[in-house]
């Protein structure tokens, strides 16, 4: 994974691998870890490196939405497990992030399209009385 992070000196990588590593999202472990001074600012540091740690941190649910979409086999195969109604949604919540999105499909039946339309009233067709004249149209 150190491809991901760009444009960072070798002892900041140090810092963000270890940050989703051994220190588990801990920034003073992290440093720690990496060989950053104490006095050195935690803040500082993830402010110039938050592109760096936002990339690498994408990278990283993609690489457990494995275990997400395995984990959504398992509950459809032992659906009263105690338990999967909070694995479902922190699985929703990895899938959702990484653009795995529930898709809905419409299911059309039926050979033909049925439509109707309905049109204003007409203007009634006016009538006229009286005697008439056949013309011929020649």
């Amino acid at each position: 994974m150190n491809e991901v992070v760009t444009q960072a000196t070798d002892k900041q990588q140090l810092f963000i691998q270890s940050l989703f590593g051994a220190a588990r999202g801990n920034a003073n472990e992290a440093m720690r870890l990496s060989g950053y001074s104490p006095n050195y600012s935690s803040t500082e540091l993830i402010k110039n490196l938050k592109d760096q740690i936002l990339e690498y941190g994408e990278t990283y649910l993609a690489m457990h939405t494995p275990k997400a979409v395995m984990g959504l086999v398992d509950i459809i195969d032992d659906p009263v497990e105690p338990g999967n109604r909070e694995k479902l949604s922190a699985i929703n919540s990895l899938m959702d992030r990484v653009g795995l999105v529930k898709t809905e499909k419409v299911l059309h039946q039926g050979g033909e399209n049925k439509v109707i339309f309905i049109l204003p009233p007409k203007d009634p067709i006016p009538t006229y009385e009286g005697d008439f004249e056949e013309v011929d149209a020649d």
